[in-house]
């Protein structure tokens, strides 16, 4: 078995390679070629996601099957991995618009419920090997029907927009399950300096010209905790997004 970082990757002209220089194989490419371009397409709404494949920065990586703790553990790695990057100051992960998108490769996704239920299964097994190792992000709270919360890995805390091939928000709709992990502390920059709500207007046309309405987990978003836009399925309450701290108390 190989170690998980061969399988975390950085665009690097025309191909994408991993921490020893090794390129990725040729399906790996076409997957993330895929994305990208998806993400760059009018098919896709989020400017800040187009910044990010259009500046080339982001890290990409594959997890085998979705939901599973195999996954959790090859993530944690890829997402310390990222936080170690990005501390670093690297210049090709700047403060702004720098995101880590994860891949998986199972199961087959037959419902948009089944996609959800998938991304909170991920997200607590990545969360119980999270927790074996550091302590949940400061000043945010880990109860998933908070306003406050956010969560965490590494202690870094994250928005995880997800994508999945039932989306009922074409946005979202893409042809296999990615979970993409963007830095919190970027929202609260875009917030602070007035850009929010500029973008949020930009996005919620896009939405309308694309699907006649605009997201209304955005509108929930604002008043309630982040994870009602994590799997892109319409919630009612952030309750409905299963999630138990297991840290210490």
């Amino acid at each position: 078995m190989g170690n998980a970082l061969d399988r975390y990757y950085a665009p690097a002209k025309g191909t994408y390679k991993n921490a020893s220089g090794q390129k990725a194989t040729e399906q790996e490419v076409q997957a993330m070629d895929d994305f990208w371009n998806f993400i760059g397409s009018d098919s896709f709404s989020c400017t800040g996601g187009k910044a990010t494949r259009n500046r080339l920065t982001f890290r990409s990586g594959f997890h085998g099957v979705q939901g599973t703790k195999e996954a959790a553990e090859s993530l944690a790695a890829h997402l310390v991995r990222f936080k170690e990057e990005r501390k670093s100051k690297n210049p090709d992960l700047p403060f702004l618009y720098c995101v880590y998108a994860a891949f998986f490769e199972g199961p087959e996704i037959l419902s948009e419920k089944q996609a959800h239920d998938l991304v909170w299964q991920q997200l607590q097994h990545l969360h119980v090997v999270d927790m074996e190792q550091f302590e949940y992000a400061e000043g945010v709270s880990s109860d998933v029907t908070s306003v406050d919360f956010s969560y965490s890995v590494a202690g870094e805390r994250y928005m995880v927009p997800s994508l999945n091939p039932y989306s009922s928000r074409l946005t979202r709709r893409y042809q296999r399950p990615v979970m993409v992990f963007i830095p919190r502390e970027q929202f609260h920059h875009i917030y602070d300096n007035g850009i929010y709500k500029k973008m949020q207007e930009v996005i919620r046309a896009h939405d309308i010209k694309l699907q006649g309405t605009h997201n209304p987990m955005l509108d929930l978003h604002e008043t309630s905790s982040d994870a009602v836009t994590f799997s892109g399925m319409a919630v009612k309450s952030p309750q409905e997004c299963p999630f138990q701290y297991k840290g210490k108390k």
